[in-house]
Order: structure tokens, then sequence, then C-alpha cells
């Protein structure tokens, strides 16, 4: 009886609570941080945060400050606000508007 060399590939499913559908920020550095197998205390580290802070941008309890962005972007290899329009509409945007305002904003 022959036998076949076969192999079989496919994409790995993403890791769990990997969000679908990016709309905020928390979503983008979670879904970066699970698809390299990092733990939060290790990419919190890597930003100048605690731990804490992290978790609370990942699950949208708190926003990012202006002096970490720099290196979120950094991190994620990209900026995700871009996405919602120019930098310079972004700008303008959020020094007119309420915080609340901005958030809805940035989420899609």
């Amino acid at each position: 009886m022959p036998f076949y060399h076969l192999r079989l590939t496919a994409p790995m499913p993403p890791p769990r609570g990997c969000p679908c559908e990016l709309r905020t920020l928390g979503d983008h550095l979670r879904k970066a941080r699970l698809l390299r197998g990092l733990f939060q205390d290790q990419v919190a580290r890597e930003l100048g945060v605690s731990g804490a802070t992290l978790l609370n941008w990942e699950r949208n309890h708190t926003r990012v400050q202006a002096r970490f962005m720099s290196k979120v972007v950094a991190f994620l290899g990209y900026d995700p606000r871009e996405e919602a329009g120019s930098l310079g509409a972004i700008r303008a945007f959020t020094e007119a508007s309420s915080p609340e305002a901005v958030e809805e904003f940035l989420a899609g």
C-alpha cells in the first residue's frame, strides 16, 4: 500500500478573546498583544504603564493619554487614529469637542 505525504494547512484561528472588529484603540491594543502571544504585564512594561492601566485601556474604561500615544503607535506598528480620518481633522475635532464626543468619534 503506497504512502502519501500529505500536508494540510489552514490559517490559525485568532486567539481566544481577540476582538473580531477593531472599533476602539483598546481593541487594537488587545488584538496586537494576543496575536503576539504577550501578557498584559509585558506590554505594560514596554509602554511604560502599569498592568492595570493597560487593562483599563483594553476594556475601554479609560482613554490613552496623549503622552503615551507615541509608544502605543510604536507597539502597534501603525496609527489606529488614521483609520478614522486625517490626523489634522482628528486634532481639530478633539480640541473643539467634549471627551465623550471625541471617544465616540474615535470609536467609529
